[in-house]
């Protein structure tokens, strides 16, 4: 299902969910984090950094 072109979906979460396809595909858009630092409060970081890498999900299987 396409969330990017539902009106009732804001543009900044559009955004963020095109990130996530992006990075679900392992293209490793940048996400700002904040920091701690008062002169620099957000970062640019890579989101294989914050999130990961992508996997695709695996159910376990049960060895009993």
């Amino acid at each position: 299902m396409d969330l990017s072109l539902n009106s009732n979906i804001s543009k900044d979460f559009r955004k963020l969910l095109g990130k996530v396809y992006r990075w679900r595909k392992n293209k490793n858009p940048s996400v700002s984090i904040e920091t701690t630092e008062k002169s620099k409060p957000f970062k640019k970081v890579k989101t294989n950094e914050v999130w990961g890498k992508p996997s695709s999900y695996v159910m376990k299987k049960n060895d009993s």
